[in-house]
């Protein structure tokens, strides 16, 4: 039986040593006066913190009630304030059988901007009981604040606000929508504002097409412009919940909300406030502690009354040199009046570059002038690394922005030719670990003053017959970039890594791009597996889709192979179980034909782990729906509950509440695997299942994931052989707690593409070129070979024939 790893401390938090004495003491406490009234204060609306204009009155009024109503009485009552001299009350006064009054509290010197709390108690226990559930005492808090509504040049009394926050965070495909508002600016604090109410449901229905979840009125958004140069959004909640982690929150990367040295300010220009991408980040009730990123696509925007959005853009690209030139392409937008731009030597920073563009502004270094589109032609008289800085002015002839591009030139007759060597090859290095030459390959590239650059690794049959300009189009489309540090290893020692999940007695073509900032160079190299094609070692993606299944052949009982995030196995999948998959007629829909899958908790559960999910006529697949009960299982004493979501195994991302995060495909002959859905594979790759584990029935208390199966893939019995009767063997200890990044679940994702687009794009990705580099990790690179060779020697010194040849190979013979 699996054991939790952290249980411990749980237990012994629950027991106490009680000491013995032979000589205990005793007090008791003062009993209850026979004659006390029993004052005691209601809930009510006026006990909270208040926000008053300062024309509103300067005074609140307060019900106090009684339980012994005989006699007329005035109670004594304690004010305790932030500030003496504040707060006054009149008397609190019952008349001879009243259970109930009121009183009035006073703050005509409450001052401008300031807030004062204040608290009132009845202590005398004459007049409230002392052990009372009752509360004897009533706080508030008061703030007199003006808010002036901001008015544009002409009288426009209406901004805009435009959202990247929840378009970027549940990944809305580049939809940002964008609403009329009104904002306020607070008058004792001036660029201090705030704006009511933006993500009510006309928005979020503007924003995904559908009214998720629920929004909490009234709630202020606050931005803090108090210090022009320091724009920010103050950590506060949206009010706004679309899944099941509760309210969204967010705030500014800046020292301010506590992110340390975090420099990400927004930017005020003409009225019109943007936000740098990424520097928002974002949380959400259900988990405080942790942080993402929001306005992934910079599009996060505020507008004020009266401000316009000018077409300040200008846009370079520069071509290869050629013939001593390069040459830049200049677009600009429809606002700009001109472009003046100067050329540097080096690549320079954005700092730099930003210094370069006010010396130029103030007239210090000597400019040239576009006014439209075209093309610049630069000669150099060197070769070398050179930056085009470019100030951008619109009609009032004010610097709107600048825009600087590095580019490589060659002079006339001298060469940069791209100095790389690719090489894909077997190893037998990492048996241990599962992979070996039959479903796995190493990839190195080595090369010198390489800048930049993209790599893949293609099945070759889909590359037959593709010409050079198609294998790079290929590369750049769907390779992956070099990151800054591979890039360093590529300059360095070598960029090695190790692509698992590949299909025995296959042919594969590694494909590297290599910029060195002069020019681009495609390099390849074709490598066959060992062995014989073994559908269950590979790791399926859309494109591997071979066609549809008809649901007949899919109501069967199946060998469940997968491979454990947990476990130490010695092959990219193993036999975890078996899996039902049966009719169910109770959940059909007329657009859901509902089937029973029984077996996914790879016995796990103790109890039945049946769910649903949806077969797809349509398109011959199954779709996983959002998370499910899985049952129960008995643990350090303890019982705990499952409920199964859909996550990335690689980055531990997922989401317990959304539909359609994984598709069933057919991949071969008896094979059927789960595959990120096309709504996400751009972006993510959930290709896993994970049984989360609660403490109670309810499935709210979640204590950590108990189970994470990912390259699910179920073979039918009928193609099965030995291999297939092996059954995993768990070791593991279960149970992660949640305190560890490393096991961090959060569940941000929104459905935000319809189930027919979805069906509609499915089978477009059937037999599509695609990456086959899906699983990777860095490996050392090998060990250099001695190289033997027979030599002469002449004495005198050799004379450099010279060479025409582009690509300058790096003599390195690897064992």
């Amino acid at each position: 039986m699996k054991t939790f790893k952290y249980f411990l401390f749980v237990l012994a938090a629950a027991f106490t040593f009680i000491g013995c004495s032979d000589d205990p003491t005793y007090t008791p406490g003062e009993g209850e006066d026979p004659n006390c009234y029993g004052i005691y204060f209601p809930s009510q609306q006026n006990a909270k913190d208040h926000e008053l204009d300062p024309a509103d009155p300067t005074d609140l009024t307060f019900t106090v009630m009684r339980q012994k109503e005989e006699g007329a009485v005035v109670v004594p009552i304690i004010i305790n304030s932030s500030e003496a001299g504040i707060f006054s009350a009149t008397e609190v006064e019952f008349a001879d059988g009243q259970p109930e009054t009121t009183f009035v509290v006073s703050f005509p010197e409450a001052a401008v901007g300031t807030t004062y709390t204040c608290s009132i108690q009845v202590n005398d226990p004459k007049y409230a009981f002392v052990y009372d559930e009752k509360a004897t005492g009533v706080s508030f808090s008061v703030t007199r604040v003006k808010w002036d509504l901001v008015v544009g040049p002409n009288g426009e009394q209406t901004g805009k606000w435009r959202d990247d926050i929840f378009s970027s965070s549940f990944n809305n495909s580049g939809k940002f929508a964008e609403k009329s508002i009104r904002i306020y600016e607070r008058a004792d604090k001036p660029g201090y504002y705030r704006i009511l109410d933006i993500y009510d449901n006309a928005f979020i229905q503007a924003l995904f097409g559908g009214n998720y979840g629920g929004f909490t009125s009234p709630t202020y958004t606050i931005i803090d412009a108090t210090d022009a140069s320091k724009i920010y959004l103050p950590e506060q909640w949206s009010g706004r919940y679309v899944g099941n982690d509760g309210v969204l929150g967010f705030a500014s990367q800046v020292p301010e909300n506590g992110f340390g040295t975090g420099t990400a300010y927004a930017e005020n220009k003409g009225g019109v406030i943007t936000f740098p991408k990424q520097g928002i980040l974002i949380k959400f009730e259900g988990a405080p502690g942790d942080w993402y990123y929001g306005n992934g696509s910079s599009m996060q925007r505020i507008m004020f009354p009266g401000a316009t959005v000018y077409d300040y853009a200008f846009a370079m690209t520069k071509s290869e040199p050629a013939d001593g030139v390069v040459n830049i392409t200049a677009t600009l937008g429809a606002d700009v009046a001109k472009v003046e731009y100067a050329f540097f030597e080096g690549k320079l920073t954005e700092a730099v570059a930003a210094a370069k563009s006010g010396d130029m502004n103030a007239g210090t270094i000597e400019t040239q002038e576009i006014t439209a589109s075209g093309t610049i032609a630069a000669r150099m008289d060197e070769t070398g690394i050179y930056t085009i800085v470019g100030n951008i002015y619109g009609a009032d002839g004010s610097l709107a922005d600048f825009k600087y591009l590095s580019f490589g030139y060659v002079k006339d007759g001298e060469d940069k030719p791209v100095v790389l060597t690719a090489v894909a090859e077997l190893t037998s290095q990492y048996i241990a670990e599962g992979h070996d030459r039959q479903n796995s390959m190493r990839v190195i590239a080595v090369g010198e003053e390489i800048e930049s650059g993209l790599w893949g690794l293609f099945a070759s049959e889909q590359l037959a017959g593709k010409t050079i300009a198609e294998l790079t189009q290929i590369v750049k489309t769907d390779g992956r970039s070099f990151s800054a540090e591979e890039i360093e290893d590529i300059n360095d020692t070598g960029f090695s890594k190790l692509v698992t999940g590949l299909n025995g007695g296959t042919s594969y073509t590694y494909l590297v791009w290599a910029d060195n900032g002069y020019y681009g160079k495609l390099f390849k190299q074709e490598q066959s597996t060992e062995g014989d094609p073994d559908p269950r070692k590979v790791a399926y993606t859309l494109d591997d889709m071979t066609g549809p299944i008809d649901k007949a052949e899919l109501l069967k009982t199946w060998n469940l192979w997968a491979a454990d995030l947990d476990e130490a196995s010695t092959a990219p999948r193993v036999v975890m179980g078996e899996v039902s998959i049966t009719e169910n007629t109770t959940d059909d829909a007329d657009d859901f034909d509902a089937i029973n899958v029984t077996g996914m908790s790879a016995g796990e559960s103790e109890e039945d782990d049946t769910i649903v999910w949806q077969y797809d006529a349509d398109n011959g697949v199954v779709w996983v729906t959002k998370g499910q009960k899985m049952g129960s299982l008995a643990a350090g004493g303890s019982t705990f509950y499952l409920k199964y979501a859909v996550g990335d195994h690689a980055t531990k991302m997922g989401s317990d509440a959304m539909d359609d995060m994984m598709v069933g495909i057919s991949v071969a002959e008896g094979y059927f695997a789960f595959v990120c859905s096309p709504s996400f594979a751009a972006q993510y790759n959930f290709d896993s299942i994970f049984l989360n584990a609660f403490s109670d029935p309810d499935c709210t208390d979640k204590k950590g994931y108990w189970l994470w199966l990912y390259n699910i893939l179920l073979e039918d019995p009928a193609v099965a052989d030995e291999a297939s009767a092996v059954q995993a063997k768990a070791t593991a200890a279960r149970l992660r707690t949640l305190t560890g990044d490393a096991y961090r679940v959060p569940s941000n994702f929104v459905e935000l593409r319809g189930k027919e687009r979805l069906k509609a794009i499915l089978l477009q990705n059937a037999g599509k070129v695609r990456n086959k580099a899906v699983q990777t990790q860095r490996v050392e690179m090998p060990e250099l070979g001695v190289a033997k060779a027979q030599t002469t020697f002449t004495e005198g010194v050799a004379r450099n024939a010279g060479s025409s040849a582009e690509i300058k190979f790096i003599g390195v013979r690897y064992k």
